[in-house]
C-alpha cells in the first residue's frame, strides 16, 4: 500500500469496523470513512492520513468511549456524496433509519430529512460545528420534547417526514436519480431498506 493509517476506537479495547469508503465530492485528497457506533463518519487527508472533519450524530460526547446507551450503537448504513450548488454534501441513512443531508461546508444547512416519528415523544433536531482535538466536528443535537401528536391538528412543527411514511427496517442505499414528469427534470432522493422496501422522495 502506498498510504496506512488505524482508526482507532474511542476508547481501548473497542475498535471500530470500518462499513464504508466513498471520495469525497468536493476534495480529490480526501478520503471518506463511515465507522460502525455513533452514525460516525469521517473525511481524512489521504496525504497525510489525519482525519479533518467528523460527522457525529449520536447523545454522547464525541471521541468520547463507548458504552451501553443503544443510540450510540447505530450505524450508517448507507451513504451518498454529491455537489449542490458549491457545497460538498452527503446523503446518510443507517440502522436508526434516519435519513439525513449532512453540508460539509455549512452546519446551519444540515437536515434530518427523514425520521421515525414517535407518537407520543417529539424530537427536535439542531446541527452544530465545532472543533474536538483539533478536528471539525459536525453535530446533531436531539432535544426530546414529550408533547401528544394528534393526526391533522398541525401540532408537529418537525421538517421530516412522518413515521407513516419512514422505513422500518435499517436503511442500506441511497441515491440520487433524475425523474422526468411533464417535460420538468426533478432529482429524486431513491432509498432501499433491509426488508426490501424502496422509497422515492421529493
Amino acid at each position: 500500500p502506498i498510504r496506512y493509517w488505524q482508526h482507532e476506537g474511542h476508547g481501548n479495547p473497542y475498535v471500530h469496523r470500518i462499513n464504508q469508503l466513498s471520495a469525497h465530492p468536493g476534495q480529490p485528497s480526501s478520503l471518506i470513512s463511515v465507522a460502525s457506533g455513533n452514525n460516525e463518519i469521517s473525511v481524512w487527508d489521504m496525504e497525510t492520513a489525519t482525519r479533518r472533519q467528523m460527522i457525529w450524530a449520536s447523545p454522547t460526547q464525541p471521541f468520547g468511549p463507548m458504552t451501553d446507551n443503544p443510540q450510540q450503537h447505530c450505524s450508517v448504513r448507507s451513504l451518498y456524496t454529491c455537489v449542490i450548488g458549491n457545497n460538498p454534501v452527503l446523503f446518510a441513512g443507517g440502522s436508526d433509519r434516519f435519513i439525513r443531508l449532512w453540508n460539509l461546508n455549512n452546519s446551519s444547512s444540515c437536515s434530518c430529512i427523514v425520521r421515525p416519528d414517535g407518537l407520543v415523544n417529539k424530537m427536535l433536531l439542531k446541527y452544530s460545528s465545532q472543533v474536538i482535538e483539533g478536528v471539525e466536528v459536525l453535530r446533531e443535537l436531539k432535544t426530546v420534547t414529550r408533547t401528544s401528536v394528534i393526526a391533522g391538528s398541525g401540532t408537529d412543527t418537525s421538517q421530516t417526514e412522518p413515521h407513516v411514511y419512514s422505513h422500518v427496517d435499517y436503511i442500506t442505499s441511497l441515491g440520487v436519480i433524475p425523474y422526468k414528469n411533464h417535460h420538468v427534470t426533478q432529482q429524486l432522493l431513491i432509498s432501499a431498506s433491509h426488508d426490501g422496501v424502496i422509497k422515492l422522495w421529493k
